[in-house]
């Protein structure tokens, strides 16, 4: 229990200065946007055709090895 209310009156003490010192972020645009879901739409094409081989092996072949395949890429 001393430990936590340590923390939490470091945590306290802390959150104030680093506030101050913490640089503002700028908003993305437009552009980083639109590149930012092109990125993403690729990863999740890119990993599709394996995801579905892994269930559907998992699905035929029910194992330790097939569950745990199937969970990895899920």
């Amino acid at each position: 229990m001393k430990h936590m209310f340590v923390s939490a009156l470091a945590l306290a003490i802390a959150t104030p200065a680093l506030a101050q010192n913490a640089a503002p972020v700028a908003a993305p645009t437009a552009a980083e946007a639109d590149a930012f879901v092109a990125s993403a739409e690729q990863q999740l094409a890119d990993l599709a055709l394996p995801t579905a081989q892994a269930s559907w092996i998992n699905a035929t072949y029910i194992s330790q090895d097939s569950d745990a395949i199937a969970a990895r890429l899920d």
